[in-house]
């Protein structure tokens, strides 16, 4: 079961994001970096976190080379596939190579 936190983005001390925490082994890390297409699309760093305790050291996706503009659109506080305003969910068994990397242009920078 994950640990919901709330923390402050490393580099922006005054802004603050909600994330879950989990303890995965390295087996899952693989599992997860594959889910989150890493490093093709988010890299996986570590960083140190504060959400209320001591400091803790995690592992987080980053979303590097992103357009600025993604900064102006409306902030997703929940995601559910079944919310028809964000659009038709598909399952990543489901998807082609080419699917998957289609959205690559409308998000990242050349």
């Amino acid at each position: 079961m994950g640990e919901k936190s709330v923390t402050s983005h490393p580099h922006e001390p005054d802004s603050f994001f909600v994330g879950e925490v989990y303890n995965v082994d390295e087996r899952m890390l693989s599992s997860l970096d594959r889910l989150e297409d890493a490093p093709s699309y988010y890299i996986r760093r570590e960083e140190s976190i504060q959400s209320g305790r001591e400091p803790l050291k995690c592992w987080l996706y980053v979303l590097p080379n992103f357009k600025p503009e993604l900064l102006s659109l409306k902030c997703l506080e929940s995601y559910s596939a079944k919310d028809p305003s964000i659009g038709k969910y598909v399952e990543r068994h489901l998807r082609t190579d080419e699917d998957s990397r289609n959205y690559y242009s409308d998000v990242k920078q050349p």
